[in-house]
């Protein structure tokens, strides 16, 4: 979350499922139920980005950055207007006009090389973030205690499918 309370959901992604349209509307709606409350005026819900940076090129055209907002068929001038966009990052991208901050991160991202200042401090924050064995530690809690939750609501949807069937037995 920024300043301006923007969401943003980013993942990296290392290889083509060719599933990444609908992963990313699954993180979409994540992102969705998770600043949203229940009852609140929809005006109120967030302008979100999830972006997801892939060290492969998911659309062949070679650009650094794909954008997608939801627009018009029939024109698409007209923008859907929902606040949600969606950004792949392609680190083997090497066409459109980037930064060159943005462009040392893409190199950074695929292949660790420091090119610049700006990487240098990408890089060196890595490994910061490396030598820290109580950040390390908090990471690790980190990716259990999701791993936890994630096993939790497999089980709930379980639950939830075995409660449902036998509602409808019933009728």
């Amino acid at each position: 979350e920024d300043k301006d309370g923007v969401v943003y959901d980013c993942e990296v992604r290392t290889s083509d499922q060719k599933n990444l349209p609908r992963r990313m509307r699954y993180y979409q709606g994540m992102l969705d139920i998770a600043f949203f409350t229940a009852g609140a005026d929809y005006n109120t819900m967030r302008k979100s980005y999830v972006i997801f940076i892939c060290n492969f090129d998911p659309y062949g055209e070679g650009q650094y950055i794909y954008t997608f907002q939801n627009r018009c068929d029939q024109d698409p001038e007209i923008l859907f207007g929902d606040d949600a966009v969606k950004v792949v990052v392609n680190t083997k991208g090497t066409k459109g006009e980037i930064s060159p901050e943005l462009k040392e991160a893409i190199i950074y991202l695929d292949r660790e090389e420091v090119t610049g200042p700006y990487s240098k401090e990408l890089d060196d924050a890595v490994n910061d973030l490396k030598s820290n064995e109580e950040r390390g530690q908090e990471y690790m809690m980190l990716m259990t205690y999701g791993a936890e939750q994630k096993a939790a609501g497999k089980y709930i949807g379980k639950v939830e499918l075995i409660r449902g069937w036998y509602e409808d037995k019933d009728d």
